[in-house]
């Protein structure tokens, strides 16, 4: 008769915490009699553990995302609206035009601007840009009738540019404090959980919680190695191990004396002495 063994909840990452407690709820559901035993705490516990998975979804994606993906397409396909037509005009007869396409042409090489960029990238290189097509390079945005793309381009870029930082602003303030309340009250209740598993296992002295119970500690052992890195605990007993077939120790002024076979007592017609199992 065993009990779960102990370990450190709080030192997990997000990711950790999640994966152990989705283990420790399967392994419990999948034994009926210790499910029976827990089944109110239990589904408090599944309960929490539900909270808890929510808060990591809303951590990981924000409702804002959809806008801002859809603020970055629109911007790509201004943007190369914009690097193709000044490409396109380059061949006009007017020298005014010709000469407007070569600095706006010469621009767009210097920033080299790749749609499929990192965000965050994209968007720098663009605010930049951006500020140069509305100021200095204006008159040739002018003079090639660019002037409503380049605003609609500037639009969409800073609906990109706010929404991200509208997004991060979310996750500090909510989904931080969503999660940790979340893994507060799914340890509680795992805690809880453990206790009662354990409570039940000692009161019936029965052999009938050993299953669930070596399957949550090997889970446990895993865990504590695996992703937090604590030395796995012995169970009490185990540090010192004796060995059955170790010599006795030697009589002074003689030689070692040597056991007899089986281990038994060297007298005659003495019951035979049993050794301790180092596996036990």
């Amino acid at each position: 008769m065993g009990e779960i063994k102990s370990i450190s909840l709080t030192r997990m990452s997000n990711g950790v915490h999640f994966a152990f407690h989705l283990e420790v709820l399967a392994c419990i559901q999948a034994d009926k009699n210790v499910q029976s035993k827990v089944a109110g705490e239990l589904q408090e516990y599944k309960n929490a553990f539900k909270a808890e998975d929510e808060a990591l979804v809303i951590s990981r994606k924000s409702f804002l995302s959809d806008e801002i993906a859809k603020a970055d397409d629109e911007r790509d396909s201004l943007y190369s609206a914009f690097k193709n037509t000044v490409k396109a005009f380059s061949n006009l007869p007017d020298p005014a035009a010709r000469q407007a396409c070569k600095v706006l042409g010469q621009a767009v090489k210097d920033y080299r601007i790749n749609v499929d960029d990192q965000l965050d990238k994209e968007t720098g290189m663009l605010t930049n840009m951006l500020t140069d097509l509305r100021g200095k390079y204006r008159e040739e945005v002018e003079t090639l009738s660019l002037t409503s793309l380049v605003d609609a381009l500037y639009d969409a870029n800073e609906r990109v540019r706010n929404g991200m930082r509208a997004r991060n602003e979310e996750k500090v303030g909510k989904s931080t404090g969503a999660m940790k309340k979340a893994r507060l009250f799914v340890d509680k209740m795992y805690n809880l959980v453990v206790k009662l598993i354990n409570a039940c296992a000692l009161a019936e002295r029965t052999n009938a919680y050993d299953a669930c119970i070596n399957s949550l500690n090997a889970i446990i052992d895993h865990f504590q190695q695996q992703a937090i890195g604590e030395k796995v605990s012995k169970p009490a007993g185990d540090d010192e191990i004796p060995n059955p077939v170790a010599p006795a120790p030697p009589v002074s002024g003689g030689d070692p004396v040597t056991p007899p076979p089986g281990g038994g007592s060297s007298g005659g017609g003495s019951a035979e002495e049993e050794l301790p199992d180092p596996l036990a």
